[in-house]
């Protein structure tokens, strides 16, 4: 099969502690809102999610489903989720690892996103993947930044 990865990966500062901060990373209402598009959340489990997105993926209007996963945690400095999803015709995998740093006044998270794709979404040109693909991390980053500020 074929399939196209991409990587991306940024950095957020957040004027609150860790200590503040750590449980959101963890609550049901922080996953649903740190992915965009996401219409609906249900908690499989412990750390495992399934979500329900409309969005026009990749100029591929239609839902989107995605299960993620809390793969390995190492308390206040480390996260790495991993979502399995597919829709329109799509198929994806995206790692997402957030690395916390404490700094004066607050912490920064250091996230790297690893996306994998295949599917219906190969036979769009490789410039409107990778655009589409960084603009939907990006989104994610912000809301990262956001959320963990208390957003």
């Amino acid at each position: 099969m074929n399939e196209k990865r991409l990587e991306f990966q940024g950095k957020y500062y957040v004027n609150t502690t860790l200590e503040i901060a750590w449980p959101k990373f963890f609550d049901p209402e922080t996953i649903k809102k740190l992915f965009p598009y996401v219409e609906s959340l249900q908690v499989l489990g412990r750390g495992a999610y399934f979500l329900t997105m409309k969005m026009p993926v990749w100029g591929l209007p239609g839902d989107i489903w995605m299960r993620v996963d809390t793969l390995d945690v190492a308390e206040k400095k480390r996260v790495v989720y991993r979502g399995v999803g597919s829709g329109v015709g799509t198929s994806f995998t995206i790692e997402l690892v957030l690395t916390f740093n404490e700094v004066a006044n607050g912490f920064e998270v250091l996230w790297k996103a690893d996306l994998k794709l295949s599917g219906r979404i190969l036979s769009l040109p490789e410039k409107v993947i990778e655009k589409t693909s960084k603009r939907i991390i990006d989104k994610v980053g912000r809301n990262l930044g956001e959320l963990a500020r208390g957003g």
